[in-house]
């Protein structure tokens, strides 16, 4: 559990991370935080955070 535990925050900072880098990451004028293809997967990643952080916050309430 607390491999598991230590993922899930790595996946975390690994998506903050990211998207800071489409916030700063200039191409064409823009950031590129301003084109779709990368806004979606950065949209869609911590949903699949969430179960495993539910299921870790049941197991530290017993």
């Amino acid at each position: 559990m607390v491999v598991a535990s230590a993922e899930v925050g790595f996946g975390m900072y690994v998506l903050e991370n990211a998207a800071a880098y489409a916030r700063e990451r200039i191409v064409f004028g823009r950031p590129i935080g301003q084109n779709q293809a990368i806004q979606h997967p950065l949209v869609r990643t911590p949903h699949w955070f969430r179960p495993a952080q539910s299921h870790e916050a049941a197991i530290a309430l017993r």
